[in-house]
């Protein structure tokens, strides 16, 4: 058995780098293709994510580019296209390839992975919704092109059961694997007061709506902070939508004098970081559901990018509505101000031991 893992963007490699370390300490063959999809001009964004891997555990590490914007080469194996990757998937020879979530650019490693035979085909994180946003309809077409699925929870199981004839050896409940990491080894940030992060992305209508509501609840945020206030911005990925919607975000920003400081391809470790040291977390990432409860964070969800999506009682959904944001602020900032009821941060995405589910499963498929 050969395992290979397949990342597209920073939200991929939480997860990504828990299995990859995981199955690295076992006799499974494993290697993770990093396609670099949150590189921005003039920045190399595959090296951070690589500081976090030991040089003998980036011997098994490809970076490339699926969308041919390489910035950086580790591997003589990079590719910078999809017929070259197609190229790179078909030499090492996997005998299952395991796509993660709902990238578009997923779709395309999932479509060229699809053309090879006698391969399985996993999906990491299947059955998850979020109807306000394209991302639902490449999550699906990805599934559709796997043989097996892993889910988080029994939810996310029963919903793609309902739409496609899943035999009980096909799939696994693991829970979100990058959580059973920020349980065990990350230490708690300490909440820096004024702190206010914001992790936008475009959703599937009513973009120009959003950005205005999205520089209306800074102000407002300002407001209710005070002097304290100090806005750190994490910019997505860098496919053309995400880079229109992102500058004219930030246009708006400054335009209302709001200073802000830029998160540009961090190590995830540093992402965890900030989630945990600010005392508002604002945006439609989907970090703001599966990570940000684990770490006893109250978030406030701008827009219907995440519509549908299971969550925490401790995300709060303002949609558009400046009198629901207004109610909501001062909701999350006494939730993130002292210590809540656990009730508030029982996380859906979590399960504990996933790793070992999940290295169960893998055996199971490849015998």
């Amino acid at each position: 058995m050969k395992i290979l893992l397949v990342s597209t963007s920073r939200s991929d490699i939480n997860f990504l780098s828990q299995i990859f370390k995981t199955l690295q300490q076992t006799s499974i063959p494993v290697y993770l293709l990093l396609t670099g999809q949150h590189s921005f001009s003039g920045i190399d964004s595959n090296t951070p994510f690589l500081s976090q891997f030991s040089s003998a555990e980036r011997g098994n590490i490809i970076t490339s580019d699926i969308l041919g914007n390489t910035n950086y080469s580790y591997s003589n194996d990079a590719s910078s296209t999809a017929d070259e990757t197609f190229l790179t998937i078909k030499k090492l020879k996997p005998t299952c390839v395991i796509l993660s979530g709902d990238r578009y650019e997923m779709l395309v490693a999932a479509t060229v992975c699809s053309q090879l035979t006698d391969l399985k085909l996993i999906h990491y994180a299947a059955g998850q919704t979020s109807t306000g946003s394209q991302d639902e309809i490449y999550r699906e077409c990805i599934s559709r092109l796997c043989q097996y699925y892993i889910f988080s929870n029994s939810t996310n199981h029963l919903k793609l059961a309902s739409t496609l004839p899943i035999e009980d050896s096909q799939f696994c409940i693991t829970g979100s694997l990058g959580l059973d990491r920020l349980y065990q080894s990350l230490p708690v940030a300490p909440v820096v007061p004024g702190k206010v992060l914001l992790i936008m992305h475009p959703q599937a209508y009513h973009n120009n709506e959003l950005i205005d509501f999205t520089v209306h609840t800074l102000l407002l945020t300002r407001q209710e902070l005070g002097s304290s206030f100090h806005l750190f911005i994490s910019r997505v990925n860098n496919d053309l939508v995400s880079d229109s919607f992102y500058s004219r975000l930030v246009s708006k920003i400054r335009d209302a004098q709001i200073q802000y400081n830029e998160l540009l391809s961090i190590p995830d470790s540093e992402y965890i970081y900030h989630l945990g040291s600010s005392c508002v977390l604002l945006g439609n990432s989907s970090s703001l559901v599966v990570e940000a409860p684990s770490l006893t964070k109250s978030t406030i969800l701008l827009g219907d990018r995440q519509a549908g999506r299971e969550s925490a009682r401790s995300v709060l959904k303002a949609n558009l509505s400046v009198s629901r944001f207004n109610r909501l602020l001062r909701v999350c900032l006494s939730l993130n101000d002292r210590p809540s009821s656990p009730a508030y941060f029982v996380n859906p995405y979590y399960l504990g031991g996933g790793s070992t589910i999940l290295q169960r499963f893998l055996r199971r498929i490849h015998d």
